[in-house]
């Protein structure tokens, strides 16, 4: 891989918020966790658990424990309402009262026809090894424990062997996007953004190579902007093109969208009164180029892709594409190709769509077409500039490249398909983030929570059983006693760790952004722990 500097963002200080309930539905291997905002997360955890879906709480409500019944998923609280979600459009479907004011429990009969609440019920936390505070959640799914709580991180338990896990409360992704024209990133809250300006660099430390080099900045970080919602709604979706002055986010009743620029240091914003005619929307997206905008929703029968062009800073409908309820679930994840020439689109259910994005942009005129279909859900896509070649890692860590221009996977992949280390395969987090080395088109670049991971398809694929190398200073190290043979010639490596990393993007072809969120500031913002006295201490 070739050298690059880092920015190392640490001021990504996202609130912990404390878990809830837990419920598991067994036949689709799903977890949904309630959190102290009223928001519920949908976990797929038939592999490495990913948070598929949110359901944005309101400010106004209160869900003190949630149930699946089926695959219909329900919750009830103090304000003594039974409500039942629509896991399509993400939102309330329907609400009964419950007779006598607020509930705390819920559980439902065998033949799943009738609902048992609990109207009063004295509930005290106890504090495991697991967590830092107060554990509030519990369910067992296939053998593992799942459980959470105040310090609002999923952890996955089992014994023997004995495995632990933690998934720390982040934001679904993406929630990190980076301006390359104007050098700024803009970092999603739960109901505000946030704007900040990255410093130039001045200095290169002497032992530069690779993607662990470090630098000196030349200035500080400047937040240029903060964004709130009205009324403190969720927000759902954001986007911002890659100059900045567009700035458009979603809750789940309205659409916004602002120009922003800075005029001789003094930072503007301005709300854009253009009509989109859109109510909300689930997924959005800026074009590579900055020249169109893409909104997502799914109204519960089909999604609906709506493309705007961009112009002098307005947003004009170019046409829309509709796909049927049967094609394609929910979107999770979209990307362009770095040229602007595609879109892809991948749904829960690992079906994935290319559109080629020309003048005529509607169901009849655009042409599209369905990669084969994996059984697991995809986690991270992302196309390569040089080659376009779209990189895709599904929930069980199998990684597969599609060269779109011929339509085919390509050699690499195919070899790749049966060489994957074990130990990658092991890996207990899903990969979020795929990017590539501008300088170098057979490196890939993969990240999960905690490790950066390089492919190099010019080396040779290892062995499964050989463990995956470190790189430090630019050199593999490798353990003299595994008997491998040289490691450097392995085409994976494990780059750089971290402790929860967010997102990893070029700013250009010498500069990365690492964007994590500190641990320490998660444990900060927590309320003190019940001290507990033990006999004779």
């Amino acid at each position: 891989m070739s050298t690059c500097k880092i920015h190392n963002v640490r001021f990504y200080n996202l609130e912990p918020r404390a878990a809830t309930c837990l419920t598991y539905e067994r036949r689709h291997k799903k977890l949904a966790l309630s959190r102290n905002d009223n928001s519920i997360e949908i976990w797929n955890v038939a592999n490495a658990p990913f948070l598929e879906n949110t359901i944005p709480g309101h400010p106004e409500g209160c869900v003190e424990t949630v149930l699946w019944v089926g695959s219909r998923l329900f919750s009830t609280g103090l304000s003594g309402m039974i409500m039942e979600y629509d896991l399509t459009q993400l939102g309330i479907k329907a609400e009964t009262a419950v007779t006598g004011g607020a509930a705390w429990c819920m559980s439902v009969n065998r033949e799943n026809t009738r609902l048992a609440i609990g109207k009063a019920h004295w509930v005290k936390g106890i504090e495991r090894r697991l967590h830092t505070h107060d554990v509030r959640a519990l369910v067992e799914a296939n053998g593992k424990l799942y459980s959470a709580g105040v310090d609002g991180y999923l952890a996955q338990s089992s014994y023997p062997p004995k495995m632990l896990v933690k998934y720390p409360p982040l934001l679904q992704p993406p929630c990190v996007t980076v301006c390359k024209k104007s050098r700024c990133i803009l970092l999603r809250y739960t109901n505000y953004l946030e704007l900040w300006k990255l410093a130039s660099t001045s200095k290169t430390s002497q032992n530069s190579s690779h993607v662990q080099t470090t630098h000196w900045l030349g200035e500080e970080p400047i937040k240029l902007l903060q964004l709130k919602t009205k009324g403190d709604e969720p927000i759902i979706s954001c986007a911002i093109n890659k100059d900045s002055k567009t700035i458009v986010y979603s809750t789940d009743t309205h659409v916004r969208v602002f120009n922003f620029d800075v005029i001789d240091g003094d930072a503007q914003l301005a709300r854009n009164d253009i009509d989109l005619t859109l109510p909300r929307v689930q997924k959005m997206l800026f074009s590579p180029n900055g020249k169109l905008f893409v909104a997502i929703n799914n109204d519960g029968n089909g999604n609906t892709i709506v493309f705007f062009r961009v112009e002098k800073k307005l947003l004009w409908l170019a046409g829309s594409v509709r796909t049927p309820k049967d094609s394609m679930d929910n979107i999770g994840l979209m990307c362009f190709s770095p040229d602007s020439g595609y879109l892809l689109c991948a749904d829960q259910r690992s079906r994935i769509v290319v559109y080629k994005i020309d003048r005529e942009l509607s169901t009849e005129s655009i042409q599209s077409w369905y990669l084969p279909k994996y059984n697991c859900a995809p986690t991270a896509i992302a196309v390569q500039k040089s080659t376009l070649n779209l990189v895709i890692v599904y929930s069980d860590h199998k990684i597969l490249e599609y060269n779109i221009p011929k339509r085919q996977f390509t050699e690499f992949s195919n070899n790749l398909e049966s060489r994957l280390p074990h130990q990658w395969l092991a890996r207990p987090f899903p990969v979020t983030n795929v990017t590539f080395d501008p300088n170098n088109e057979n490196v890939i670049i993969l990240h999960d929570d905690t490790t950066v991971y390089v492919i190099d398809k010019n080396k040779s694929l290892p062995r499964n059983e050989a463990k995956i190398p470190k790189l430090e200073n630019g050199e593999s190290t490798e353990d003299s006693s595994s008997g491998s043979y040289s490691q450097s010639q392995h085409a994976f490596h494990m780059a750089k760790k971290y402790k929860h990393l967010v997102h990893l993007a070029w700013l250009n072809d010498s500069e990365m952004v690492a964007v994590e969120v500190d641990p320490t500031s998660l444990i900060e913002k927590l309320p003190p722990t019940l001290k507990q006295k033990y006999y004779g201490m």
